[in-house]
């Protein structure tokens, strides 16, 4: 956020909150601005004015770092991550996070993650599940 304007408007935090909540969603701009009561324009004004960002940035950042943090706290494979994140092929997410991180998903998560094992993870995983309903 730009630490040189006004606070931020109510509206505006409740609409950054909302695609934070939801980035893996399609963005319905439209219907966001519609539902705070601001014309489509103005709301990607007001977006780019607190985050410095365009609103599509903004949540293409917001599904990258979910991304990274699905790399270091799960088992999934990228294919999994794919589509709970957001996007719709995998080549734009390796695109994407390799130009945010310098690294492919498979490189990061090898180099941020070798102190817990995957296979760790899966027993885990495995074990919750069968024992969910006792």
């Amino acid at each position: 956020m730009n630490s040189i304007t006004a606070p931020v408007d109510p509206r505006i935090k409740a609409v950054l909150i909302y695609l934070r909540q939801n980035c893996a969603a399609p963005l319905e701009l439209d219907s966001v601005a519609a539902a705070v009561g601001l014309s489509t324009s103005r709301l990607r004004h007001l977006i780019r004015l607190h985050t410095g960002e365009s609103p599509s940035q903004y949540l293409k950042n917001l599904r990258i770092q979910m991304v990274r943090d699905l790399l270091e706290t799960t088992p999934l494979s990228v294919k999994e991550i794919v589509g709970r994140v957001g996007y719709s092929d995998a080549s734009r997410l390796f695109k994407d996070f390799k130009a945010q991180f310098g690294l492919s998903p498979r490189q990061h998560r090898l180099r941020h993650c070798n102190s817990v094992p995957a296979a760790i993870i899966e027993q885990i995983q495995a074990y919750v599940e069968r024992n969910k309903n006792h």
